[in-house]
Order: structure tokens, then sequence, then C-alpha cells
């Protein structure tokens, strides 16, 4: 998923997948809240995981990745 909106500051991308943490966007405190952390807890439920990434332009991409079984290691 991207989406357009103030960039996410790098200090806060570690964090950013944690139960009700606080983050600083364009100057004005806000609460990620759960939704980020249970996205990440049903990734992992599933052998996944999740990533995001932000950039300059205001662009954040929201990743999940999920393993196919059957498939074996794909290179």
């Amino acid at each position: 998923m991207v989406r357009i909106g103030p960039p996410i500051p790098a200090e806060s991308l570690p964090r950013l997948f944690q139960s009700m943490v606080l983050g600083n966007l364009s100057g004005a405190a806000r609460s990620v809240g759960p939704g980020l952390y249970i996205v990440s807890k049903i990734a992992e439920a599933h052998g996944g995981r999740v990533t995001v990434t932000s950039d300059s332009e205001a662009r954040k991409a929201f990743t999940l990745i999920f393993p196919i079984e059957g498939l074996g290691h794909c290179t």
C-alpha cells in the first residue's frame, strides 16, 4: 500500500510497529495506535513480516511479505 502524506521521520521507523507508539508527523504528535502493531503480529503469526519505507517526496509504502508454502526457497 502506498500513501501520500507527511514523511515518517527516520527515527520513528524502528518503533512504528510497536503498540501505541507516539509518532511525530509534521510537528503534531499522533498515536499510531494498535493498527500497525496488529498488522505486524498477524504477519508474524503467518510466517511473514511487514515493512515500511518513507521518502522525502511524502510517499510511504507498507509492504506485507508472506512465505508461499510448497515453492521452497526462492532467490
